[in-house]
């Protein structure tokens, strides 16, 4: 039997077998070997890299508040305890910001708050999008995938939105990183709000994963 006739009644047979599963019920991706081993192996790797890069951020984010506000550190304590006289960064809890606000925090903050906002914050926070997109893909495909039937298959693609979250968050960071890194300078206004924008769309994608 010609190699091409063989491959292909064992395509075919692969097909049939999975169109089986499917009238049954079952899921046939939740069998793969891909499913069972790579994904759980993704998650485990991910998690607690995941968990402390958001830990040293937070600190990070805590420091630069007593930092502008002009106080020493002599070890690490919660913003909690602190009014609130100044607006610092991180920029990114601002859904809405504009080129205005942006260099309006960057001058209530200070050169040494900005500092640390670069040279901690910034650090830990460029890396998270090539962390939680991994993560949340795996997340998703152990906890969405086995809930999809033939008739929604298309829907598989939803999978796929940690790596278009990370890549808007790429772009936010870089802007902001910019901005930052060039103070008293500013960059392009058009940047800073495409920048904005693109930043509250990666937010409502960020909860939809962790909603999904």
């Amino acid at each position: 039997m010609p190699k091409n006739t063989t491959k292909s009644v064992k395509q075919t047979s692969l097909k049939s077998a999975k169109d089986d599963e499917w009238e049954n019920g079952v899921n046939p991706i939740v069998n793969t070997q891909f499913f069972r081993v790579v994904l759980p192996a993704i998650l485990a790797i991910t998690l607690p890299i995941f968990a402390f890069l958001i830990f040293k951020s937070n600190e990070a984010s805590n420091l630069m508040t007593f930092t502008a506000l002009g106080w020493q550190i002599d070890s690490f304590k919660s913003s909690f305890e602190l009014p609130e006289p100044v607006k610092v960064f991180p920029l990114e809890l601002d859904l809405k910001f504009t080129p205005d606000s942006t260099y309006k925090i960057l001058a209530s903050s200070g050169p040494k708050a900005i500092n640390v906002y670069v040279d901690n914050f910034r650090f830990y926070d460029n890396i998270l999008p090539f962390v939680y997109a991994p993560m949340f893909y795996a997340a998703l495909g152990l906890t969405f995938v086995p809930r999809i039937r033939k008739k929604s298959e298309s829907l598989l693609w939803i999978v796929l939105i940690p790596f278009l979250t990370a890549a808007f968050d790429v772009f936010e960071n870089y802007v902001l990183n910019l901005a930052a890194v060039t103070f008293p300078d500013k960059v392009n206004s058009t940047l800073i709000i495409i920048a904005g924008s693109v930043g509250l769309i990666r937010v409502i994608l960020y909860y939809f994963m962790i909603g999904s």
